[in-house]
């Protein structure tokens, strides 16, 4: 990934077979979403390693099947950092998908996570969202100003989903609905985003292959 390409500002990122620039976005946009995505897997590992360790002492399955969650939340998030600066290629998004409904449906499963070291694992995964959420909300903001309107609107979905998240954890609120809603609104957000790169770069790649 490299910053003012072909005279201009932006940067790159491989999709496929193609090395496509999108102008006008700022060189450190996706280190800073890779960022956050980091920040967010070590909060879930941190949580989930809380949770296991409580289970190790309770012997209470929800927080086996909980930790488990977490985990794969994790691997999600660090996916999408991995996709953001260039490791991966767009498929990568499908296994974070995937990934992301399978560990929510795993902390979904439990009535809760119980016991003090459950308490501790969602004061700090609270913490995250809500610093994730407020962080996804300024750059949407930003990003409406310079680049398209679905990029930004992309990150206000994931920072509604933080949002919710971070709410779901402070106030104890175990809401199915609740958890399926922030999830599906990470999920939605992320593809947004996916879409919204996506078809710029189709665009670039047909432009560069009919003037060759």
């Amino acid at each position: 990934m490299r910053g003012g390409c072909h005279g201009g500002p932006g940067w790159r990122h491989r999709w496929g077979l193609h090395e496509i620039r999108y102008t006008g976005m700022p060189l450190h946009m996706p280190y800073i979403a890779a960022a956050l995505h980091i920040a967010a897997a070590v909060a879930a590992l941190g949580s989930a390693y809380i949770v296991l360790r409580g289970y190790r002492v309770a012997r209470d399955r929800r927080m086996l099947w909980s930790g488990a969650g977490l985990l794969l939340v994790a691997v999600a998030s660090l996916l999408e950092a991995a996709l953001y600066v260039g490791l991966l290629d767009s498929p990568a998004i499908v296994a974070a998908d995937g990934f992301y409904v399978l560990g929510y449906a795993l902390i979904l499963f439990p009535e809760n996570i119980v016991g003090g070291e459950g308490a501790a694992a969602i004061t700090l995964l609270g913490g995250m969202h809500f610093a994730g959420s407020i962080a996804a909300g300024v750059l949407a903001l930003m990003l409406s100003i310079s680049t398209p309107v679905s990029v930004g609107a992309a990150f206000l979905v994931l920072a509604v989903s933080h949002f919710l998240d971070s709410v779901i954890a402070f106030l104890d609120i175990y809401n199915p609905a609740l958890t399926i809603a922030a999830a599906l609104l990470r999920i939605t957000g992320l593809n947004i985003l996916l879409i919204a790169l996506l078809l710029p770069a189709a665009r670039v790649g047909r432009g560069e292959r009919e003037e060759a």
